[in-house]
């Protein structure tokens, strides 16, 4: 019994001498997949960003003000200015019954980008 009384402070000594605080960080997007072959659930980690030191510049920019030519806009797509991400016009997939379980196709005019410069990646 001597022991055991003596045993258990040890332990708990021990335990809280060797304890360890663990900041474990994600380093990657944890992606949830569903059973039921729907798109997969994408979780960002927004601990994950990199210093840019380069500047970003924007190559192509469709904002549909002036209609939605040369793209094709499949059967649940439509141009709207009812909530536009530009100043009037969007594109946009309403989601009601007509677009529910739906996939709907969007393609883009063929786009030319310009040839990368010295040191571009």
């Amino acid at each position: 019994m001597k022991m055991i009384k003596h045993l258990i402070p040890l332990m708990a000594f021990c335990v809280l001498l060797f304890a360890k605080e663990s900041n474990y960080k994600v380093n990657q997007e944890t992606i949830i997949q569903t059973i039921n072959e729907q798109r997969p659930i994408v979780i960002e980690n927004s601990n994950n960003t990199l210093p840019q030191s380069r500047e970003e510049i924007d190559l192509w920019v469709e904002d549909f003000e002036t209609g939605a030519d040369g793209w094709i806009l499949g059967p649940g797509w439509n141009i709207t200015t009812d909530d536009a991400n530009s100043p009037t016009h969007s594109a946009n997939s309403p989601n009601d019954a007509t677009t529910s379980n739906g996939t709907h196709d969007m393609l883009s005019p063929t786009v030319s980008l310009p040839a990368l410069g010295d040191g571009e990646t």
